[in-house]
């Protein structure tokens, strides 16, 4: 006798999704009070409607439609004996301690959208919105958050997914955080979900009156990019970072605006290490003196036969007014070639400096007396 059913009602259903991992503690996820109808539609298209559930002190409330929905089994229990996974649920496992040190002042609401093709490299697109009051975690602290986030399977592949995340929260703070009257956080990501270690990623700040360790700024805009380059095991990555930040203080000094520009092109090992940066500053100042602008640059390469990295800095500004020296521009520059570790001990380095100075039979500044130049010093061991 043949049974068939097209639908079925979930009343104060209880679901457990056991992850094994070995040399640790048996874990499982456990999502119960589940009510709500899933629906079997011909063509093998299961839609489920308004389904609600409790997890993690989370109130969930889940729909979605999927088609070929009897392949999802075969492919989870596919899944879950490749070693990929077995990595995968090592991760999981890190989540759930982290999920555990979080306390909500009330139960979030958390509400997951489900749509596509269980087939293999089809599209399916997952949507995820949360809203909290408050929470609390030993890294952060929150009030009023909310969060959007989508992952979308790439059509013709089998683990290739797009990911996005979108965070907004009212007076952030925490440890190393600092303080933030608000932010928003904007996360891209594209890479393997089986290899982590395969990605490219964007991560976008925006965060109003923030203090941290740093300092405090009115606007902070930070922007930053995140890749691995080319296949193998042998990973190398390259990054770049881009910051604006308005009405900067800290305790030495102050500047209307600083902006940093950074990149890495490759990263493989230390011996190996490129790096480039710029900062800017507008209206500095300081105990010292005042400048209207300043810019550092700076880059740092391997150098040439040797297993050792050379850096350069130099830096440029106007209107400079100190104690010691007033010029209307003035430049320095810095070369030192030192070790590929985290030791700021040279094996040598260098210096040079110069000032434009202003005319000194008039208050007004004649740029036709030059610059004068000189070094300072020159180090070798």
């Amino acid at each position: 006798m043949l049974f068939r059913s097209d639908s079925v009602a979930l009343h104060e259903a209880r679901v457990v999704w056991p992850i094994p991992l070995s040399n640790a503690p048996p874990r499982q996820i456990v999502v119960e009070h589940v009510h709500g109808n899933l629906e079997f539609e011909p063509g093998d298209l299961w839609k489920l409607t308004q389904l609600q559930a409790q997890s993690f002190g989370s109130k969930l409330l889940i729909s979605g439609v999927l088609t070929n929905a009897s392949r999802l089994g075969e492919r989870i229990a596919q899944a879950r004996s490749t070693p990929a996974t077995r990595k995968t649920e090592s991760q999981i496992h890190q989540l759930l301690d982290t999920f555990e040190k979080i306390e909500f002042s009330s139960p979030p609401d958390l509400q997951i959208t489900i749509r596509g093709d269980a087939e293999p490299h089809q599209e399916i697109l997952a949507e995820l919105r949360l809203r909290a009051d408050g929470a609390r975690s030993p890294f952060v602290e929150w009030k009023n958050l909310t969060a959007f986030g989508e992952i979308q399977r790439v059509p013709g592949s089998e683990n290739q997914i797009n990911a996005s995340l979108v965070i907004k929260a009212d007076d952030a703070r925490g440890p190393d955080l600092g303080r933030i009257e608000m932010a928003r956080v904007n996360l891209q990501y594209n890479g393997s979900l089986t290899n982590l270690a395969d990605f490219k990623s964007h991560l976008q700040f925006s965060l109003m009156n923030a203090t941290n360790r740093w300092g405090r700024g009115r606007n902070w805009q930070i922007n930053g990019d995140l890749q691995r380059l080319g296949p193998g095991t042998n990973l190398a990555f390259g990054g770049e970072l881009h910051a604006v930040v308005d009405d900067f203080k800290t305790e030495w000094a102050s500047a209307s605006q600083v902006n940093l520009h950074a990149q890495v092109p490759a990263y493989t090992n230390q011996n190996a290490f490129r790096a480039a940066w710029t900062l800017g500053l507008k209206n500095v100042a300081s105990r010292w003196g005042v400048a209207e602008s300043l810019q550092l640059n700076g880059d740092t390469a391997p150098a040439p036969r040797t297993n050792l990295l050379q850096s350069a800095v130099s830096i440029k500004g106007t209107r400079l007014d100190t104690k010691w020296v007033k010029a209307p521009e003035f430049q320095a520059s810095a070369q030192a070639t030192h070790p590929a570790t985290n030791s700021l001990q040279p094996e040598a380095a260098t210096f040079q400096t110069s000032f434009q100075q202003p005319d000194r039979k008039s208050t007004r500044l004649n740029s036709s007396h030059g610059y004068i130049s000189y070094a300072v010093f020159c180090l070798k061991k």
